[in-house]
């Protein structure tokens, strides 16, 4: 069973109401937008880690030597477009011929929208990896995951999940 962690997805979006004010409720239903872009840092809810693979120590996410998921959430809705993710964070080791795990998917994981293996170490300069995204039409359970083989010391402090033209 997954441990809850604080960390945070700050969605950037528009929440769409329908009906004209608060005398006029009945029979009305909230309706929240797509984002268009999702940020995470370690200070927040709504991300998830398996204990076996990590925890949150202090502003960042730590692998403990265990494989699994470090990550995975928010479960976000996101709208339709091109996307660039780039995860902040480092891996100070891998074991000769695994690697980390990277990716974005919705519809309970069985969608993918991007992903990225990650084999060598980085080193502590701030960027895990960075890859282009597609998500073709609007989804309401967009993961995005950080999965560490066994031997793995790999920690994230962050994401950002940005519309392509956005990056430029």
């Amino acid at each position: 069973m997954p441990n809850r962690i604080k960390l945070t997805a700050l969605l950037l979006s528009c929440a769409l109401v329908a009906g004209c004010g608060p005398a006029d409720t009945q029979g009305t239903t909230a309706v929240e937008a797509p984002a268009h872009e999702i940020r995470m840092t370690a200070e927040s809810k709504d991300v998830l880690s398996e204990p076996k693979a990590g925890a949150l120590d202090g502003d960042r996410l730590v692998s403990n030597g265990g494989e699994g998921y470090l990550m995975f959430g928010p479960y976000a809705s996101l709208s339709a477009g091109s996307y660039v993710l780039t995860v902040h964070g480092d891996i100070t080791q891998l074991t000769p011929g695994s690697a980390a795990k990277f990716d974005v998917v919705s519809s309970k994981g069985t969608l993918t929208h991007g992903s990225m293996e990650v084999s060598e170490t980085t080193g502590t300069d701030g960027t895990l990896t960075s890859f282009p995204v597609t998500v073709d039409q609007n989804v309401s359970d967009l993961e995005i995951r950080a999965w560490v083989p066994a031997g793995a010391e790999l920690q994230v402090r962050s994401y950002e999940l940005l519309q392509a033209t956005a990056t430029r």
